[in-house]
């Protein structure tokens, strides 16, 4: 058996006393935190709470001056990080006699002063997980999960489950309808953010009330509807030398897709010949390389390097350890090179530099060959499409040719995907670094387009839809919910929002066959009223998670809008008749719903029966028109006062209430902290995303002087080469001094400052439908096909993958001509009533789509 290379570090400064039952967690960038555990010896032991920080670039150890509430002493316990110097800690032994440590939760502080950190004890409301020990606990953000251990009493398998984004706190349990894991204790726990396991908390060994250890894999995942399940992970060799062995009081730790175990203590008598084993979550594999063995410590992974501090060797089980062992696992991928992709500077991360200085035609086959790659038989992959999807039967025993079968299915489905046009676009591409993190964003170097068609031609999805085969693997990690069901035994607003669904999604069969909207106005205020509670209780800076799909300015197209959702999936749950994608992709829009189109009505009451039906997937920003002064001007108002044939200004109009939801709309959105979605840009004055958090809303006029912030985010625009951020007086149309031009200087020292990697912004008009910039940190993107019905540009959404592969997805003009609420010849008689520099306002020429600079 291969053997990994084996450090022993020299450390200075005040190295703590040898110990086991402690925890050693990361804190941020090459730094981390030692609390509590057992010190002593031959059976003399004492169990501390003292706290110590090391910093791995130089091996130094540092006692901490603990302030506040000071956690009791324990061993066994659980602590993980939620953000950078923040720890929690819960849970332990708080004797060798049997006693347990409170069921508080503590904050371990060290934002202000890392020598000098501050516990809090974290207030929570209701039940809570109880006192418990050999436990283990992981933040999925923004939730807490505590799963097993002992209570002592017995060993438990219950799941706890805390959101720290939600106040007050509250520990939810989970209580599982399907299978499980078994009761355990000193199992251990690790997030995998990589591959097929993505977002799972996967759990490894332990051991059972009768003290056997274990050896089984179980991942939790959360579905995109909020609910949880357990999933077995599959063992592809089911012969006793393949499999892992069975151990507790072990640790596991994620390098990219593979699942790393080392140390613990066995069911064999003879525990000195151990040795690391690696699990695929990819293949369903396991590997074994020779190793050292430990238990009762702890383990850290920075890159390639694994570090383990303190505990036991199995030859000297009376005396704990104080030695930090640093073993280079980079080696795994020499001595098996099929993994060797998932380790810190090797193929994974070289490839995508390597790949933004090939020439065209490299890149080209290098695409054909990773297509064709894509559809060879790979039982590693099928089998661990099992995993993911959670099929419990028999997942050990799958045979070859089951999964052929299964692989000839997966192919003929492929063969059946509709046809489109790929269009290669160089401007697009771009890797980005994100900041402390070794994944990349990537922006894809290829954008899918969907064909348009002639009138007299019978329509055909055939002709539209296309699917990169790169996707394909994207689709087997998603979940999947079931066909939407009927109405009845659904709530009130259930049934309001289905009303609207219904009659409008219906991509590829709604026409625009007559003036009047088919919905009672009481239907369309009691839809805004609904929405409006709903962006009431949520921020103005959104958090939103990846995958995603990302659509700019709609300008009231709502057929373009449908067209989006005919080729590239809808916000639906119905997956037979929409191609409904709700389970696999948040929405997020970035504004500019509204004006210049006919169809702003039908536009905003899809929209907001969406966001009711999908409170947390779908997401509404504020755009440029979404303001009384503005669409007043540019369509919406007419279009209210002509097809509901209201009075605008009466307060209960539907104008009115729709401005109302307007002016509660958030201001952005930020990505898995990495990336800022903004409906127009940064400006000149903001300068933090707290600053963003801060803003109050509702906001009825944005173009007050006290709304500075909301305007600039809202109105500002971006220009590449704009060096200082200056007044831009084609966009201040009411002369407020308001509107600027920014440029990359002030992107990146926004990125910089606040620790994130890129921008994307709505609001400019494009030919392409999305730019980005050189160096790849600000995407701009239009989502209204053929502007103003005389440009003939392309639309464009985006999705973000789950790894931060960016894809533009581009939607070509149709050759059917539709006119707007501005242009003389579609303009119907209303009684609304415009002063002469109104007027003047809505004659002014449309600004042109920007062209591609190549």
């Amino acid at each position: 058996m291969a053997s990994l290379n084996v450090e022993q570090l020299k450390s200075t400064g005040d190295v703590p006393p040898a110990r086991f039952g402690h925890t050693l967690t990361l804190c941020g960038k090459n730094k981390a935190v030692l609390f509590g555990g057992a010190i002593g010896d031959s059976g003399k032991f004492i169990i501390t709470n003292e706290l110590y920080m090391i910093d791995l670039s130089i091996n130094q150890w540092s006692k901490l001056n603990q302030q506040g509430n000071i956690p009791s002493q324990r061993a066994a316990h659980a602590a993980c990080m939620i953000e950078t110097n923040q720890i929690v800690v819960y849970g332990g032994a708080a004797s060798g006699g049997g006693g347990l440590s409170s069921d508080d939760l503590f904050l371990l502080d060290m934002r202000s002063n890392q020598y000098n950190p501050s516990w809090v004890s974290i207030p929570t409301h209701g039940q809570t997980p109880g006192k418990r020990y050999g436990h283990t606990m992981v933040f999925f953000k923004p939730f807490l999960i505590v799963f097993g251990g002992n209570t002592g009493i017995q060993p438990v398998n219950d799941v706890w489950i805390l959101n720290v984004e939600k106040a007050p706190y509250q520990w939810q349990q989970f209580n599982p309808t399907g299978p499980q894991p078994s009761v355990r204790v000193y199992h251990s726990a690790a997030l995998c953010q990589t591959g097929s396991a993505n977002g799972m908390m996967v759990i490894f060994g332990g051991r059972t009330a009768d003290q056997s250890a274990l050896n089984d894999s179980w991942g939790l995942r959360r579905h995109r509807d909020g609910k949880w399940d357990w999933v077995l992970a599959p063992y592809r060799s089911t012969s006793e030398a393949d499999m892992p062995i069975c151990r507790y009081q072990h640790w596991i730790t994620f390098s990219g897709s593979l699942m790393l175990v080392i140390g613990g203590r066995t069911n064999a008598t003879d525990e000195q010949q151990q040795s690391m084993e690696i699990y695929d979550t990819e293949s369903s594999d396991w590997y074994k390389v020779q190793s050292v063995n430990r238990y009762r410590h702890s383990v850290l992974l920075i890159e390639n390097k694994m570090l383990m501090y303190g505990g036991f060797e199995p030859e000297f089980p009376n005396k704990p350890l104080d030695s930090m062992l640093q073993i280079d696992i980079s080696k795994i991928g020499t001595i098996f090179p099929k993994l060797s992709k998932n380790f810190f500077g090797t193929q994974n991360n070289s490839n995508i530099l390597q790949e933004r200085n090939n020439n065209n035609n490299n890149i080209q086959a290098q695409q054909t060959m990773n297509q064709k790659e894509n559809y060879k038989p790979q039982y590693n992959q099928i089998a661990n499409q099992t995993f993911n999807n959670g099929n419990q039967k028999n997942n050990q025993n799958v045979q070859p040719q089951q999964l052929q079968m299964q692989h000839e299915q997966h192919q003929q489905e492929q063969q059946q995907l509709r046809n489109g046009q790929v269009k290669k676009v160089d401007n697009a591409r771009s890797t980005t670094p994100m900041k402390g993190q070794q994944k990349l964003i990537r922006i894809s170097n290829q954008a899918i387009v969907a064909q348009t068609y002639e009138p007299d031609q019978e329509y055909n999805n055939q002709l539209i839809r296309k699917v990169l085969v790169q996707n394909l693997a994207e689709e087997s990690k998603k979940l999947l919910v079931g066909i939407q069901q009927d109405f009845q035994g659904l709530s009130v607003n259930d049934n309001l929002c289905q009303l609207f669904i219904q009659s409008l999604l219906r991509p590829g069969e709604w026409k625009p066959i007559e003036l009047k909207l088919p919905f009672r106005r009481e239907l369309i205020v009691r839809l805004c009223d609904e929405v409006v509670s709903i962006l009431e209780s949520q921020a103005t800076l959104l958090k939103v998670r990846a995958p995603i799909k990302i659509i700019g300015s709609i300008h009231g197209r709502f057929n373009e809008l449908l067209r989006f959702f005919e080729n590239f999936g809808a916000p639906s749950d119905d997956l037979e008749n929409l191609d409904g994608d709700i389970e696999k992709f948040d929405y997020l829009f970035l504004g500019n719903y509204v004006d210049k189109g006919f169809n702003s009505l039908e536009v905003i009451c899809l929209l907001f029966a969406l966001k009711l039906k999908y409170p947390e997937q779908i997401h509404l920003l504020r755009g440029s028109h979404e303001d009384r002064k503005i669409n007043r001007l540019y369509g919406l108002a007419e279009e209210c006062s002509i097809r509901l044939n209201e009075d605008i200004n009466d307060i209960n109009s539907v104008y009115q209430r729709v401005n109302r939801v307007f002016d509660m709309m958030p201001l952005g959105a930020i990505l898995e902290d990495k990336i800022l979605c903004l409906p127009g840009g940064l400006g000149k004055n903001i300068q933090s995303l707290e600053e963003i958090e801060n803003i109050q809303r509702p906001i009825q006029n944005l173009w007050d002087s006290y709304n500075i912030y909301a305007n600039e985010l809202i109105n500002s625009t971006y220009i590449e080469q704009q060096v200082v951020t200056i007044g831009n007086p084609v966009k201040d149309i009411f002369k407020t001094n308001s509107t600027v031009k920014f440029g990359d200087l002030k992107v990146n020292q926004f990125l910089n400052e606040n620790k994130i990697n890129m921008i994307i912004r709505s609001g400019t008009p494009l030919q392409e439908g999305f730019e980005t910039n050189q160096a790849g940190t600000v995407i701009s993107l239009f989502s209204c096909p053929d502007y103003m019905g005389q440009f003939q540009n392309m639309g464009s959404l985006i999705k973000v993958t789950k790894n931060f592969q960016i894809i533009p997805h581009q939607l070509q003009p149709t050759v059917l001509k539709q006119g707007t609420w501005l242009k003389p010849e579609t303009q119907l008689k209303t009684i609304i009533k415009y002063s002469q520099d109104e007027m003047a306002l809505k004659q002014r020429q449309p600004t042109p789509p920007k062209k591609p600079i190549y």
